[in-house]
């Protein structure tokens, strides 16, 4: 099993607790790899699932976890985390849908200086290399005068709650699990800075809901089963879009998607889970948060969806 989406589904989702409860339902080992990936996009995660199937992995499901800010493209195309990601995954024959996509800072023409980068890493490898290799050459000789801005950190193994110094949750990169911990006031405050920026100008573009098709039929013609999933919000996060409608504009696009593509359609962004103590912030949920969720996704989506592969085949 697969999962593909944003940082909602990072933190949200727990791998070693959904492959425990499969196993332990179905009678057989389950390997789930969360590829959840914040601020992601569409175009990006239908990159990503491309290149899994190019490295001979076929998942039998893949659960795609929606989120409204990655469909307002003319902002989500643009932060940096995408454009970095872009820039390794995609591949040459992908410049027009990239110039498409205005992933570039202000369009293909303000944005030169990315194609250009993008097209010279794609034709020589040493030169889309170039950071590995920095890193190569600082660990054989650490003293030379640049590589103390280029060596990077030990990688985190845990995330320390702010509120409890003392309490810590694992950090698990090998299966893609990204635990958060419980919410504060200063996360609360980020939740309001970073979404009132991203949700700015809200519309549900076009080439984002093609984008989420594409990928669906990607999956389907490499015999992968999908379920389209939005993870759970607090009320108080739809204060942060511009219209009270906006947010039914995203769930009716991604209902429509489903409908199109014949795949079910899990909607808890709402209802499901409103207790803030299961939440990081307005829309993250905490390791607590994604226990729960997570045994919720085994017994209502996983373990049915896993019954009707079998049966179908």
């Amino acid at each position: 099993i697969v999962i593909l989406g944003t940082s909602r589904a990072e933190a949200g989702i727990a791998p070693p607790l959904l492959s425990g409860q499969l196993g332990a339902r179905l009678g057989r080992h389950v390997i789930v790899c969360d590829m959840a990936v914040t601020t992601s996009i569409p175009l990006q995660d239908g990159y990503m699932l491309r290149q899994l199937y190019a490295d001979g992995a076929r998942p039998r499901l893949v659960i795609y976890a929606t989120a409204e800010f990655a469909f307002n493209s003319a902002i989500a195309a643009t932060n940096p985390p995408v454009r970095d990601n872009l820039e390794y995954i995609a591949h040459l024959s992908d410049l027009p849908a990239l110039i498409q996509s205005h992933v570039a800072d202000g369009g293909p023409w303000q944005g030169t200086s990315w194609y250009l980068d993008f097209v010279a890493g794609r034709l020589f490898r040493p030169y889309a290399d170039r950071r590995g290799l920095e890193i190569g050459l600082c660990g054989v000789a650490p003293s030379l005068g640049v590589c103390h801005d280029i060596i990077p950190s030990p990688p985190a193994t845990s995330v320390t709650a702010a509120a409890q110094p003392g309490q810590q949750f694992p950090i698990m990169r090998a299966v893609g699990w990204y635990p958060l911990p419980p919410m504060t006031a200063n996360s609360l405050r980020n939740s309001q800075q970073q979404y009132t920026h991203w949700l700015a100008n809200y519309r549900v573009d076009p080439r984002a809901v093609g984008d989420l098709r594409q990928l669906i039929a990607l999956a389907h013609r490499h015999g992968s089963d999908v379920v389209l999933l939005n993870t759970p919000i607090l009320p108080r996060h739809l204060a942060f879009f511009p219209h009270p409608t906006d947010y039914a504009d995203f769930i009716q696009a991604m209902q429509q998607v489903a409908q199109q593509t014949n795949v079910p359609f899990f909607d808890e962004g709402l209802g499901l889970m409103a207790d803030p103590a299961d939440f990081a912030d307005t829309n993250h949920l905490n390791y607590w948060g994604a226990l729960a969720f997570t045994g919720w996704l085994a017994t209502h989506v996983v373990i049915p969806a896993w019954h009707r592969i079998l049966a179908l085949r």
